[in-house]
């Protein structure tokens, strides 16, 4: 398969570093036990607002894009 002749390299990608932080993210919150410091009533509102903040965040980035993205420079 032929690389596109405008793609970035994959460390140049906008949306590859956001998953890697919001993935870094989930594990510091899983670990860490961050949530069970929260009210009791804020917990579950906290876990959804940091998924649709992954979720919104993987869209806007995607809208950003207009490169594909290759493994290796060209």
């Amino acid at each position: 398969m032929a690389a596109h002749q405008n793609a970035k390299v994959w460390w140049l990608s906008r949306t590859i570093w956001f998953n890697v932080a919001i993935g870094m993210v989930g594990i510091g919150s899983e670990l860490m036990i961050v949530a069970d410091y929260l009210p009791q009533e804020w917990q579950a509102p906290a876990r959804l607002g940091l998924s649709l903040l992954t979720a919104a965040g993987n869209v806007i980035l995607r809208g950003l894009t207009r490169q594909p993205v290759t493994r290796s420079p060209a």
